[in-house]
């Protein structure tokens, strides 16, 4: 394979291009590529008789090419005529355009036909794509960002009711200094009255 750079504007690479003709296959149609901006073209520099069984030795096979003309019309022509008691190869040197079509007019064959395919590409188109991909990747990265929550891995800290319980039992402890006051109180009176009633008591009599 053979890669290069045919102008500044176009980028092109060739590549080997074979085909056989025979009794079983007698037409190859050479068509125009579908991609836009891609041109590819066939360098048919040599047509070489085959073998196969039972081959006649003085069988002429001959080859024709039909292409179209300048006024758009196909005209067929014999590029090549081999058998083996006689030519069995020739050297080409033709360049052929889709669309064509490669014959074999007469004869069995196998003939092989072999060349270089090369193809061109517009490096205009190529750099507009490029430059559309490059307006999609900045009009994406130009949208302003989409904010999502995030969720937090932390447990939430809300307090069970048991949580609660210590903190209102709590002031509860103070009832006990409270409680000994009041059997103090309690006490005092007592002694008091015992005192009262020994003393009415002295002095009855």
């Amino acid at each position: 394979m053979d890669d290069s750079m045919g102008s500044m504007d176009t980028a092109k690479m060739e590549t080997f291009w074979g085909k056989t003709l025979s009794s079983k296959n007698k037409v190859f149609e050479f068509e125009e590529e579908e991609e836009e901006g891609l041109e590819t073209t066939i360098q048919l520099r040599g047509a070489c008789l085959g073998y196969a069984d039972n081959m006649n030795p003085k069988e002429r096979n001959i080859i024709a090419v039909t292409v179209e003309n300048e006024d758009d019309e196909e005209e067929r022509f014999v590029i090549a005529s081999l058998r083996l008691d006689g030519v069995e190869q020739v050297s080409l040197s033709l360049s052929i355009q889709p669309p064509a079509k490669f014959e074999l007019i007469k004869g069995s064959g196998p003939v092989h036909l072999t060349g270089a395919m090369t193809t061109e590409m517009s490096m205009s188109d190529y750099e507009d794509d490029s430059d559309d991909e490059e307006e999609q990747e900045a009009s994406k990265e130009s949208l302003p960002p989409v904010l999502v929550p995030a969720k937090s891995s932390k447990p939430s800290a809300l307090k069970r009711p048991a949580d609660d319980e210590p903190s209102k039992k709590a002031p509860k402890a103070p009832k006990a200094e409270d409680e000994e006051d009041q059997n103090d109180d309690s006490l005092m009176d007592s002694k008091d009255s015992k005192d009262n009633a020994v003393d009415g008591d002295s002095g009855d009599s």
